[in-house]
Parts: C-alpha cells; sequence; structure tokens
C-alpha cells in the first residue's frame, strides 16, 4: 500500500495589478468640460472608441471636483 503525501506548506504568489482606465495616474490640470452634476469647469477624459465604423468615438468626463462621470458621444445618436 502506497502512503500518500500532503502538504500544508503555503506558495505565496506575488500580486500583479494593472491600472484600470479611471485609476491611471491623472494631471492636476483637466480638460475642458462643464460638469452636469455641479458645473466645475475641469474633467479627466476617457476614450472608449467606437462600436462601428460608421459611428462616432464614445468619451467619458470623470469630473475633478465631485467624480461624476458624464458620457457624450459628438455627432451622433450614441447618448
Amino acid at each position: 500500500m502506497k502512503k500518500r503525501i500532503f502538504s500544508v506548506e503555503k506558495i505565496e504568489k506575488p500580486e500583479k495589478r494593472g491600472k484600470g482606465i479611471l485609476e491611471e495616474k491623472q494631471s492636476k490640470k483637466g480638460f475642458p468640460h462643464k460638469c452636469s452634476k455641479c458645473g466645475c469647469e475641469q474633467s479627466d477624459v476617457v476614450d472608449l472608441g467606437a462600436s462601428y465604423s460608421d459611428e462616432a468615438n464614445i468619451y467619458l468626463f470623470k469630473c475633478k471636483r465631485c467624480g461624476n462621470t458624464d458620457r457624450d458621444s459628438y455627432g451622433t445618436g450614441n447618448k
């Protein structure tokens, strides 16, 4: 009969974590876009791209003051 060997030693793996879209280091100065919630004139911009080739890109504007996110797609009906 064979004996089974069990190990209780934990192997620690280093955690690898990438930056998300909105976690990237943001500059102090923002993009000129008026927030719909608080009226602040500065925001961070994220370009989500276009779903189809005949549509315009979709942009997210995150307010520097309150953190509210507005969505815009200039020139199309993708609102």
